[in-house]
């Protein structure tokens, strides 16, 4: 087995990794590294602060950048909160909404813009709007079951034909062979 180390920062200073590097020597399980950054060093200074809640945490930050803004006269564009997963944003956004701190969230596709989220959503919706034939065409071939394009026109044009929805042509006796695996799923 191979071990390749991840070692250099692209994003942070030098100082800030320097700092990082200590903190990391205390975690009981680790793989030994040494963190590097070729960004220059600046004169800054690392405030650890202890919260036991993210609303805690929001509400101390929120804190820190009205004083920022009040007594630094910094700008908001100069303020910026990094966290590992969006559901850790939802605190902040409230108490900056509560603080009336300006706030934008940069590349957040959050989770219901998931694709296996909306997959599910579609699914539920088909469920209880009737069989919709509109999320039929969004689930039908979700996951995978090789209904091609040809088969599913086919069946959208029958069902158009018919003048009955979608789902009622898949129940059909001549149509349950070809649609069998889909219909498992259900």
């Amino acid at each position: 087995m191979t071990i390749s180390k991840l070692s250099q920062n692209y994003r942070s200073n030098s100082y800030i990794v320097k700092v990082s590097n200590q903190l990391i020597k205390h975690n009981e399980i680790q793989q030994s590294k040494n963190l590097f950054s070729q960004i220059k060093e600046t004169n800054g200074k690392v405030t650890i602060i202890k919260n036991k809640t993210g609303i805690d945490e929001a509400i101390t930050i929120s804190d820190i950048i009205k004083s920022l803004i009040n007594e630094k006269k910094c700008k908001f564009e100069d303020i910026a909160i990094l966290y590992r997963k969006n559901i850790q944003s939802y605190p902040f956004q409230n108490m900056f909404f509560k603080k009336n701190i300006p706030y934008n969230i940069i590349n957040r596709k959050g989770i219901y813009k998931t694709k296996i989220i909306k997959h599910i959503s579609d699914y539920l919706k088909f469920f209880t709007e009737h069989k919709s034939n509109y999320y039929l065409k969004k689930i039908i071939n979700y996951p995978k079951k090789y209904i091609n394009k040809d088969e599913q026109d086919r069946l959208f044009n029958l069902s158009r034909s018919r003048n009955i929805s979608y789902w009622e042509i898949i129940k059909s006796s001549e149509n349950r062979k070809k649609m069998e695996e889909f219909n498992s799923l259900f």
